[in-house]
């Protein structure tokens, strides 16, 4: 998925088509999105994995996805939900900002999703002209917001970098903070501050994360049993791992393989 790329001058400003909450169910990439020349702004209240041309994406409540116009998407849900959603038009070319198809909610705040609720209450009344002028200007407000979000991006310190590299391949194992602290000779607090800092989730959310992607990936690729794989990554109780796969993935695990295997 190439970037959007925008500008604004006040001669040009976004020319919103429609705004509003709308439904989703589709469970297996059914149904293909394809608008040739509206962009699509999207706030999702749901876990789903989005495909384009490039793969898929994995989102989370709280995500943000902007498509240009002429690229196509294609949904899977693991049950219906809402998502807010803005068609619009704004010349594209070498604009000065840029925004990926993908802003995750870590890196934006409460503020920002609340304008973008306001944007599409306010464009109900579009048929007042000062209503349809200021939701376009609170458009373009809007996507300026993601890109500063996006661009105050901190550099991870040498020692968060060395920590998500142990936790990368120590993922299994308990998370013991204290212990985490000394072997990098540093505070607890010191530790955990930065790291969320860095990463945008807690230690204890980072290896959640990748603990539910192995998963993931042995669910799709292995014939061994949910419970095997739960404890291969890191849980000894089944109803804990089957908890935090939902919490992750949006579907349990046996959901999951399902989905791999349609046809059993």
């Amino acid at each position: 998925m190439r970037p959007f790329r925008f500008e604004y001058t006040p001669q040009v400003r976004p020319l919103i088509i429609r705004a509003g909450l709308f439904s989703l169910s589709d469970s297996r990439f059914e149904t293909e999105y394809l608008l040739e020349e509206f962009h699509a702004l999207h706030l999702y209240s749901y876990s789903a994995t989005i495909r384009t041309a490039d793969g898929d994406t994995v989102i989370a409540p709280g995500d943000v996805t902007i498509t240009p116009a002429g690229e196509w998407t294609r949904y899977a849900l693991p049950e219906p939900g809402t998502h807010l959603c803005v068609h619009f038009e704004l010349p594209q070319g070498s604009g000065a900002w840029e925004l990926p198809f993908h802003c995750p909610a870590s890196r934006l705040s409460r503020s920002l999703t609340e304008a973008f609720a306001e944007l599409v209450e306010l464009w109900k009344g579009a048929d007042i002209p000062e209503n349809r002028t200021a939701a376009e200007e609170m458009l373009f407000l809007l996507l300026f917001r993601l890109y500063r979000s996006l661009e105050r991006r901190v550099e991870p310190t040498p020692r968060s970098l060395q920590l998500a590299h142990y936790l990368d391949t120590h993922f299994e194992r308990k998370c013991d903070v204290a212990a985490l602290a000394e072997r990098f000779r540093v505070s607890q607090t010191h530790l955990t501050r930065n790291f969320k800092r860095d990463f945008g989730r807690t230690i204890g959310g980072y290896i959640m994360q990748k603990r539910i992607e192995k998963a993931r990936y042995l669910l799709a690729v292995s014939r061994m049993s949910i419970k095997e794989i739960g404890m291969i990554v890191g849980y000894s109780s089944a109803q804990e791992f089957n908890k935090r796969f939902h919490q992750i993935a949006g579907m349990s695990p046996s959901a999951c393989r399902a989905r791999h295997r349609p046809h059993g």
